[in-house]
């Protein structure tokens, strides 16, 4: 029903994955994810939402102590 004062009834934004249990924040790395690795979903018994933090290469976390990435972590993780 559409009245004057309801308006339409239109569902909007939301994230295009849902029922995920368990968010992971990934470095942005290329290698093989396999079974038992975090960042392969097969690796988990529920689903689960990945989203890479652009610029968190492993170099810049690991050997840089990830300075200067915490706005981008809190930016992936929002």
């Amino acid at each position: 029903m559409n009245t004057p004062k309801s308006g339409p009834r239109i569902a909007r934004g939301g994230k295009s994955i849902y029922g995920a249990q368990l968010g992971i924040l990934m470095l942005e790395a290329r290698f093989p994810r396999i079974p038992g690795d975090m960042g392969n979903g097969e690796t988990w018994p529920f689903p689960v939402l990945f989203r890479v933090v652009r610029g968190a290469t492993p170099e810049k976390v690991v050997l840089l102590g990830a300075k200067g990435l915490l706005p981008d972590f809190i930016a992936a993780a929002e």
